[in-house]
């Protein structure tokens, strides 16, 4: 459900359609949070990105940056746990 949100979401430049952008950056960042919260196999990730959805309340810009840094470090993460197990299997 993610991916769709952030296709639509860059499918709609802020410039021209600001309320279609808006909601879905904010379905993203809803739909990112909740499969943080029910996967539950790295919690770390889930308080970072709480964390940075707090910092949106005093800047929004660096609050989006740093919740995006955080998903990326997530799914950095898996990928290398991941290549670990596949090359331990080998």
């Amino acid at each position: 459900m993610s991916s769709i949100f952030l296709i639509l979401l860059t499918a709609f430049p802020h410039t021209t359609f600001l309320g279609a952008h808006n909601l879905f950056a904010i379905c993203f960042f809803i739909s990112s949070i909740y499969t943080l919260w029910s996967v539950k196999r790295l919690p770390l990730y889930y308080w970072l990105f709480l964390f940075s959805l707090f910092f949106m309340l005093f800047s929004l810009m660096w609050g989006e940056a740093l919740a995006i840094l955080v998903l990326c470090a997530y799914h950095l993460h898996l990928l290398t746990y991941k290549e670990r197990l596949y090359n331990r299997n080998l």
